[in-house]
């Protein structure tokens, strides 16, 4: 073996908090503290995607 890792390890599946968590590959998506920013904004939906821009927004302008 000359990586000592498991396939969990590697391969993630989006994550989704509809998934079933009695379902076998629940244990290989991803959970919130794993996905970077740009992931969020790829899975977010886009009703929220215009209230993430102006958080994101205010976050350059250094405003809280």
């Amino acid at each position: 073996m000359f990586l000592h890792c498991s396939p969990y390890d590697i391969i993630k599946l989006e994550y989704t908090k509809d998934f079933p968590e009695d379902h076998p590959l629940y244990k290989w998506m991803a959970t919130p503290s794993d996905i970077g920013p740009a992931e969020f904004l790829r899975i977010l939906p886009p009703e929220k995607l215009k209230e993430a821009a102006e958080l994101m927004k205010k976050l350059l302008e250094g405003e809280e």
